[in-house]
Order: structure tokens, then sequence, then C-alpha cells
């Protein structure tokens, strides 16, 4: 059974959840969709430590076949992209969004970001069942790309087409020769748009745009 899992906590505006939920309904057909409301800051858990819990959690105790990890402010951007991104994830790929942690140290690391992350039952055990939570060498679910590396099992990486803006007039870097990203990106593959990724959303600053977004696929 496919899933897609997305979480969220009074950090941000629940707007967020209303609008990914309505874009979420569009596209997903007969794919379970959860969704988790965590109580913040009554808890020592963060992100990576509930995303350990939840997608043990779905795999172990439910029909959970393969799982599409969402951030609370992407959505993906047609039915198409979904099923793709699935049909990428059962052939043993690690799949979704490219990052970069530019505040860490590590070479210029790239890893598919758990923004939009989709990765089978059976590919998370052949990684080894890693951690999701960050490293002294990565941003959180970067370890998963670090143990694919490891083993060379193909991370297929969706890459920025467009970005709204950038904050304070600054890009994002990826690796050397690698597109910029920033505020209100939107990721490709082999020329399709797959998905749409505001960041920072618990800032507020920027949350127009992703619902701007979100409102113009429900009413296309």
């Amino acid at each position: 059974m496919r899933t897609i899992f997305t979480i969220y906590n009074d950090e941000i505006d629940k707007k967020l959840f209303h609008y990914q939920s309505m874009v979420v309904d569009k596209f997903r057909g007969n794919i379970d969709f959860v969704s988790v409301y965590h109580e913040y800051p009554n808890t020592k858990l963060n992100h990576g430590d509930l995303l350990n819990i939840w997608v043990n959690r779905l795999f172990n105790t439910t029909d959970c076949d393969c799982l599409l990890l969402l951030d609370i402010d992407c959505i993906p951007l047609s039915k198409e992209s979904l099923d793709l991104t699935f049909e990428l994830a059962y052939k043993g790929n690690l799949v979704g969004n490219i990052q970069r942690s530019n505040h860490i140290s590590n070479n210029q690391h790239v890893f598919v970001a758990p923004s939009f992350l989709a990765i089978s039952k059976l590919t998370y055990k052949e990684l080894g069942r890693p951690t999701f939570s960050d490293t002294e060498q990565g941003d959180v679910a970067e370890q998963l790309t670090y143990n694919a590396e490891k083993i060379q099992l193909p991370c297929v990486y969706y890459m920025p087409k467009h970005t709204e803006l950038f904050p304070d007039g600054e890009s994002w870097a990826l690796a050397d020769g690698m597109p910029k990203y920033g505020i209100g990106t939107t990721f490709e593959f082999k020329g399709q748009e797959m998905s749409f990724h505001l960041f920072q959303s618990r800032l507020g600053r920027w949350n127009k745009l992703f619902y701007n977004r979100c409102h113009q696929i429900v009413n296309e």
C-alpha cells in the first residue's frame, strides 16, 4: 500500500495543513494519506526523532510498503508526479527533492530531503534502516543518502526549476554546477514539474506564496 505522510505542530499556521490536504486529496486517488498533529514544544522530540518513530511504525504495523514523506509546506504538483515518484521508489531508488545542508561542512554533499522523499519498505531495509535524525555529517534524513551512496543504491534527485524569491536576496547553493534554490521552489525531473516546497514556513513571512499556489492547483 502506498502512503503519504505529513506532520505538523503549533509552530506553523494550520492553514498550511488545510491547503496541503486539499492538494494531496485532489491527486492521491487510492493512496493513503496519514497526517499527524504533534504538540510543540511540550516534548523533546525533534523532526528527525518523529520521523524515526513514524516511518518505522508505518512500515512495521500497517500495510504500507512504500512511503512518501512531505513537509507541511510541500506539495505534489500533479497526479502524474505522485505516480512517477512511487514508481521510482518501488524500483529501489531513494527519490525526492535535492537539498544541501549549507550550515554543515561536508564537502558540498547533496541528499534526498524529507520535504519530499519516497522510499519503499524493502529499500529502507536494504539501507540498514538508518536514522532520520540529524548527525555530525548531515541534516534530517541525510543519513539515508549517505547509506545509499555507500552501497551504490541509486538516488533520484528532483532538481530546482524555478524559485519565487531568495530570502534576504541570497540564494541557497547545492553542489558546484547545480542550480540554486530558495523560498518557493518548484522541483522537476526530466522536464516534469514534481513538487513545490515553500521552505521556512515557520517564520510566516512568505506563506501566502504557498496558499496561492495551492489555491491555483485546486481550482484548475
